[in-house]
C-alpha cells in the first residue's frame, strides 16, 4: 500500500465517529465516579439516597452495582430492601451484598432496627425466583450469624428440597443456629 493511501486511511479513521460502546463506557465511568462522590458525603441527604436509588435502575450493570454498594455503605436500610422487590433480577442481585454490609461491618454492627429490617428483607429474598438472588441471601444470612435466627425455618425448608445447594445451606444454618 502506498504512503498516500495509508495517510488517507488514517485521516478517515480519525474522522469516523467513535463506537457507541466507548461513549457508553465513558458515561458509565462518569456515573460511577459521581455515585462514589455522593456516597462519600456523610451524612447522606435524602436527595442523595433518591439519586442512588435511581442509579440502581441504570441500564449499565456497573452503574447498578456501584449504586448498590454506595447505598450499602451509607446504610440505606429503606432503599435496598425495596431494590430486592424490583422486577429486574440484576437489581435484586446487586442489592443483596450491600444490604448484608449494613449489618456485618468491620467497625461494628448496625442497630437492632436496621438489623431486623435487613434480616426480614433477606428472608424474603430466600423466596426469589432467581437462584443467584436466593444463593446470595443464603450466604448473607450465614454471614450475619445468630441475629438471623428468624430465617432458620425457611433455610431448613430449603435444605429439605433436593434442588437446593445443600453445602451453602448447611454452612449458613450452622453459623446462625449457634447455641
Amino acid at each position: 500500500m502506498s504512503r498516500p493511501a495509508i495517510a488517507t486511511r488514517a485521516r478517515i479513521r480519525r474522522r469516523a465517529p467513535r463506537p457507541i460502546s466507548s461513549e457508553r463506557s465513558r458515561t458509565a465511568t462518569a456515573s460511577c465516579d459521581a455515585i462514589r462522590a455522593l456516597a462519600s458525603i456523610k451524612p447522606a441527604a435524602p436527595e442523595t439516597l433518591s439519586a442512588l436509588s435511581r442509579a440502581m435502575r441504570d441500564s449499565d450493570p456497573g452503574v447498578r452495582r456501584t449504586a448498590a454498594a454506595a447505598l450499602g455503605e451509607l446504610g440505606a436500610v429503606t432503599e435496598l430492601p425495596q431494590a430486592l422487590k424490583d422486577p429486574d433480577k440484576e437489581i435484586r442481585r446487586n442489592a443483596v451484598r450491600p444490604l448484608r454490609r449494613i449489618v456485618v461491618k468491620p467497625e461494628g454492627s448496625a442497630g437492632p432496627a436496621a438489623t431486623a429490617a435487613v434480616i426480614a428483607a433477606m428472608a424474603e429474598a430466600l423466596n426469589d425466583e432467581d437462584p443467584a438472588v436466593r444463593d446470595a441471601a443464603v450466604r448473607s444470612l450465614g454471614a450475619i450469624g445468630p441475629p438471623a435466627r428468624g430465617a432458620l425455618p425457611t433455610l431448613r425448608q430449603m435444605r429439605a428440597q433436593p434442588t437446593s445447594r445443600s453445602r451453602e445451606l448447611d454452612a449458613a444454618i450452622k453459623r446462625i443456629d449457634v447455641e
